[in-house]
């Protein structure tokens, strides 16, 4: 009897939970790494770690995790980074030789849009290390929210710096539950 209260309780917590989902869509957007001149490219994924709600709001909390071009035994791939990870990029020189640039994450500000481009909530994180955590709060009865990250870099390179260069990342969508 025992066994079959906690499987109940599990199966309840279980589906509460799992009644948001989060899904990659295509925008054009998506993180490559097929050329050299891809190396020192960032891309990050989003899973949902939390949610509640209070109110007639929703309280989401994502886990970001960051990835990034690199040159492996293997050939190009998207390996674990981290924000505050200083990535190495090509550059092509004055000369035609190939020259590196260094890129350092400066803030990441995390937006949710409705289908319509509507800003919902937005937050910018500047957490380091290689899991940054965002926490948007959205009205409850809204059905779908878009997740868009605007990642701000500094780079230097032969030539000089440049700060404050900005991304838009897209392509995640919340699905919630009502």
């Amino acid at each position: 009897m025992k066994f079959f209260i906690a499987l109940i309780a599990s199966t309840l917590f279980s589906s509460a939970f799992a009644a948001t989902t989060i899904q990659k869509t295509f925008d054009g957007g998506n993180a490559v790494c097929e050329i050299k001149a891809d190396v020192g490219s960032r891309a990050y994924r989003l899973n949902i770690v939390d949610e509640v709600i209070k109110g007639d709001k929703r309280e989401v909390t994502l886990a970001v995790k960051f990835f990034k071009c690199a040159q492996t035994d293997a050939g190009l791939r998207l390996v674990k980074s981290s924000a505050d990870e200083v990535l190495d990029s090509y550059i092509v020189l004055s000369s035609g030789a190939l020259g590196t640039a260094q890129s350092t994450l400066a803030s990441a500000l995390f937006i949710a849009v409705d289908d319509s481009g509507t800003v919902l909530a937005s937050q910018n994180v500047t957490q380091s290390g290689s899991e940054m955590t965002v926490k948007l709060s959205i009205a409850k009865d809204q059905p779908t929210a878009f997740i868009l990250a605007d990642l701000v870099s500094n780079v230097d390179s032969v030539y000089g710096s440049i700060a404050g260069l900005s991304k838009r990342y897209g392509g995640f969508v919340l699905h919630f539950s009502k």
